[in-house]
């Protein structure tokens, strides 16, 4: 159980100066994801779902996964399919399954757009120490995923 904080005057402000720091970096984050995927010819998201994809799986989970709904996912899964960066296969358990998972040019296309996103990141300025940190500290306030 996580104990919240007698909040004072001043930690108030603290907490509100992290948190407009943090609303800053993610939109920084987000220009940055923007321009790696744009670099290898993808939007952010279809950027974000090939990473996702690390393993093939029916839409249903990935949009679980995700947490949306599979016709979220359907548009951008058929942009990445006409690019042949993915492919659907019927699931052989179930027949009205649809399973998608990358091809080696989608493969490629994660490899280069991590490459850029590293080229392009500010948080790759970071130290590895200040790296650890700040993933441990947002791990911690990461909210449980509700089912």
């Amino acid at each position: 159980m996580v104990r919240k904080a007698k909040q004072t005057p001043s930690s108030a402000s603290q907490l509100a100066e992290f948190a407009t720091a943090l609303y800053g970096l993610v939109e920084t984050l987000r220009a940055e994801h923007d321009e790696a995927a744009a670099a290898v010819g993808l939007t952010a998201p279809q950027a974000m779902i090939l990473m996702m994809l690390s393993e093939p799986m029916s839409m249903r989970q990935f949009a679980e996964r995700m947490g949306c709904d599979a016709s979220n996912v359907t548009g951008i899964v058929d942009r990445l399919e006409a690019k042949e960066l993915v492919v659907r296969s019927t699931d052989q358990a179930d027949r009205r399954v649809k399973r998608i998972a990358r091809t080696q040019s989608g493969d490629q296309a994660v490899a280069k757009f991590q490459r850029e996103l590293v080229r392009a990141s500010s948080l790759a300025q970071l130290s590895p120490r200040a790296q650890q940190g700040l993933l441990a500290a947002l791990q911690e306030v990461q909210r449980p995923k509700k089912k």
